[in-house]
């Protein structure tokens, strides 16, 4: 589906589930020239996973093993070039001309660059609906968590985050004002110490409190710069919520509604995400929850930086790193074959129609939507 500067639509593709999920991929592996042909993994504490890879002219498997929370990098082995493989049959056919054979050489040798048309990873085309079935409604009893575990391991994907720049975003509406302060979204750490002990979980995130202002928060509540009142939350409307953790540039900041409010200084070692938890979404820190609701929720892996946001306003974002999708539609899966598990957590929550808010359902619509 695209969308004009009037925002009028029409339909070039539609995907759905596992077709939308492979559409997304391909539009990323362009950007490396690599195309994966099949993948699969074994969970568990030990684990693999083997991906058949299409890169320019050579087939190749990849090989990566991971014990627990570590993970090796991926080995490459290539099984053929399939150039250097037609090349040694071409020449061994006496039939053929040596013009012919020169000319099917070089059109082997180009196919991969010029034969194929390129798909561009920042495109403004979507893949998906044209408006979400439903949306999360939470009382003040209830919260969304993303748990970063699989069979009591810390997944892979996880693992792959933390260690490079994170950006979070959410599409929520406040229904009631905090009675006291907590999470817009933020980790919140197993407390079993499986992976950390007691004085290394962290709740990292942006916190909000009952007078309106909302801060970047990390261990121990430590506000990150000056709390900033910015724009109102609890005014019943929806709210576009951006939080970025940023490694590369060791800073953290949040946008609302595409405009930048806040920033800190991000203490690697200290103020990061820990390995193992939870990200809450809509309260959940210290069971402090709120009346709200949550239309759509991502991860993606790198830093947005203010034209990210203000483009994400006009359903113009550039889908490079999005690695984890939620438009709530009523299932829940992300984009590359990763288990997670986003889930309600206490008894009061639903998951009702989204009629209401034009935006949400527009944005919604810029990227998969998971079936």
């Amino acid at each position: 589906m695209l969308y004009d500067r009037f925002m009028n639509k029409s339909f070039t593709k539609e995907l759905r589930g596992k077709d939308a999920r492979e559409q997304l991929l391909l539009m990323q592996q362009e950007v490396q020239n690599d195309f994966q042909l099949f993948s699969f993994s074994n969970p568990g504490l030990v684990s693999f996973t083997i991906r058949g890879i299409l890169s320019n002219n050579k087939l190749q498997i990849g090989l990566k093993v991971s014990f627990g929370p570590f993970t090796s990098p991926e080995k490459l082995i290539t099984l053929v070039n399939i150039v250097d493989h037609y090349c040694l049959i071409l020449s061994a056919m006496p039939f053929v001309s040596v013009d012919t054979r020169l000319k099917a050489m070089k059109a082997l040798q180009d196919f991969s660059a010029t034969d194929v048309a390129n798909a561009n990873a920042g495109s403004t085309a979507v893949v998906g609906e044209d408006k979400p079935s439903q949306n999360y409604k939470s009382d003040n009893k209830n919260y969304l968590t993303f748990s970063t575990r699989q069979h009591g391991q810390v997944t892979n994907l996880w693992n792959e985050l933390i260690k490079g720049d994170m950006t979070w975003e959410v599409l929520m509406k406040f229904h009631e004002t905090p009675s006291i302060q907590t999470n817009i979204m933020g980790t919140y750490e197993f407390a079993d110490n499986t992976y950390t002990t007691s004085h290394r979980r962290r709740s990292v995130g942006l916190f909000v409190r009952p007078d309106g202002n909302h801060f970047i928060g990390s261990i121990f509540q430590h506000h990150g710069g000056s709390s900033a009142a910015g724009p109102n939350l609890f005014d019943h409307k929806w709210h576009h919520v951006v939080f970025v953790l940023s490694k590369s540039t060791q800073q953290a900041y949040y946008f609302i509604d595409g405009v930048k409010i806040n920033s800190c200084p991000y203490d690697v070692g200290n103020h990061n995400p820990s390995m193992d938890g939870t990200i809450t979404i809509g309260g959940g820190h210290l069971q402090r929850n709120f009346d709200n609701q949550v239309s759509r929720f991502a991860i993606w892996s790198r830093a947005w930086s203010q034209a990210d946001a203000t483009k994400a306003m006009t359903c113009n974002v550039d889908t490079t790193g999005l690695r984890v999708l939620y438009t709530l539609d009523g299932g829940y899966e992300d984009i590359e074959n990763h288990y997670l598990d986003l889930k309600s957590v206490g008894s009061g929550g639903a998951f009702v129609a989204c009629t209401d808010c034009h935006h949400c359902s527009t944005y919604a619509s810029t990227a998969v939507s998971i079936r």
